[in-house]
């Protein structure tokens, strides 16, 4: 009896095999792909040539560029470029430099420091001046490629317009709005004022690549000598000697 229906049960239990394992086929999700959050704007916006690094055998990040969408156009409202296409870069310019078509797109606020560079993530200090705008920006581009972070990279290299910036001993250094009628001891009052290192009767101001100073003291006994804020100003708060 049991050889008669021996084969009849061994069809059945493959048969049951094969649907066990179409259902779990069946049930097993979807693979993972990353795909970017963007805009309708930076959807239609253009892409960067696409291409391999310069010798690249090494793993690099590669993503979509991101077009100019709400943020790009909040950066083009704040900012404008260079004075001229001429305009060479000095110590102590404020610059804005956006990374834009990497993994993670990021805007830095800084100044070029007394030796002539900025430092961004990842690679080493950028040669800034005596520069243009559009030089720095293709220098930064090559650095990224050349030392293989990134395979395709977009920058832009934006001067401020409508902003100051304070520097040296102050509580809260960083970069502030023009507002109007801003005035130097304004402008240090809203960096938190001085520190205790602070010497402000010989403070900096670096306007268009010219330095003025000023002593803070007798502004503060003479307010009618205050001196307006203009935008792209840098004001630094030396350190006291003693």
């Amino acid at each position: 009896m049991w050889n008669v229906f021996r084969p009849l049960t061994a069809r059945l239990l493959v048969a049951a095999f094969i649907l066990s394992a179409f259902s779990c086929a069946s049930n097993r999700p979807e693979p993972y792909v990353y795909s970017p959050v963007v805009s309708e704007a930076e959807a239609q916006a253009p892409r960067p040539p696409t291409g391999p690094a310069a010798g690249g055998q090494d793993e690099v990040f590669d993503s979509p560029a991101v077009g100019a969408g709400a943020e790009g156009q909040r950066f083009a409202d704040m900012v404008t470029e260079a004075p001229s296409p001429g305009y060479r870069l000095r110590a102590n310019d404020p610059l804005i430099i956006e990374l834009r078509g990497i993994p993670r797109s990021e805007s830095f606020e800084m100044v070029v420091d007394d030796q002539g560079y900025i430092g961004l993530p990842y690679v080493s200090p950028i040669r800034a001046e005596g520069l243009t705008a559009s030089e720095l920006q293709r220098s930064i581009r090559d650095t990224y490629i050349e030392e293989r972070i990134y395979r395709h990279i977009t920058v832009n290299v934006l001067l401020p317009s409508q902003f100051y910036f304070v520097r040296g001993e102050v509580r809260q250094p960083g970069r502030f709005p023009l507002t109007s009628g801003m005035t130097v001891l304004k402008a240090l009052a809203a960096a938190g004022g001085y520190t205790e290192f602070a010497n402000p009767r010989r403070i900096n101001i670096i306007r268009a690549g010219e330095t003025l100073i000023t002593n803070a003291r007798d502004l503060e006994r003479n307010p009618e000598d205050d001196m307006d804020v203009e935008a792209g100003d840098v004001i630094i708060v030396p350190r006291s000697v003693f």
